[in-house]
C-alpha cells in the first residue's frame, strides 16, 4: 500500500505523515456548515384560486391575498401584518388597497434582490391594475413570482 499523496509505501492500516496527507485528513475531519437555506412558500395553483375567488363572489380572493401577504412577510422576514392589512382594505372600502398593491410591489422587488434576481419594481403596474378594479390580475402576476420562486 502506497501513499496517495507522495508515493510512500505504508503498512496495511498505517497513515502516511506527509504534509499532503495529513492536510487532506484534517479537511475531511471539519464539520460541513449547514448551507444557508431560502424559506419555500405552498404551491397554489393560480387557476384554482381564480376559480374559487368567482364561485364565493370574492371572499375567497380576500382569503388568497391575506396568504400572499403572508408569504411575502414571511420571506422577507418581516412581522406579518397581513390581518391588519386586509382589515384595513375592507374598513376604508378598498382604498387601502391601493396602497397595498403599491407596497406589495415594492416588496417583490426587495424578494428579487433577496434571491439574486434583476430587481424590477412592478409597483406602479400593480397600483394601476388595482385603480382600474383589476385585482385579481395583479394577484395571479404576484403568485405566479412567488409560485416560480419559492415554491
Amino acid at each position: 500500500m502506497f501513499c496517495q499523496f507522495c508515493g510512500t509505501a505504508l503498512e496495511e492500516g498505517a497513515l502516511c505523515h506527509c504534509e499532503d496527507a495529513v492536510g487532506a485528513r484534517s479537511n475531511s475531519q471539519k464539520p460541513k456548515e449547514a448551507s444557508p437555506k431560502m424559506p419555500t412558500i405552498k404551491r397554489r395553483e393560480i387557476p384554482t384560486q381564480i376559480l374559487l375567488t368567482f364561485i364565493t363572489c370574492g371572499i375567497y380572493g380576500i382569503y388568497w391575498r391575506y396568504c400572499i401577504l403572508s408569504d411575502i412577510y414571511n420571506l422577507l422576514g418581516e412581522p406579518n401584518t397581513a390581518v391588519t392589512d386586509i382589515i384595513l382594505t375592507i374598513v376604508t372600502c378598498g382604498i387601502f388597497a391601493l396602497y397595498l398593491y403599491y407596497k406589495i410591489g415594492s416588496k417583490l422587488m426587495q424578494l428579487r434582490i433577496k434571491r439574486g434576481l434583476t430587481p424590477k419594481d412592478d409597483s406602479v403596474v400593480f397600483l394601476l391594475l388595482a385603480c382600474i378594479s383589476m385585482e385579481i390580475v395583479a394577484d395571479c402576476i404576484i403568485q405566479s413570482f412567488l409560485n416560480n420562486e419559492f415554491a
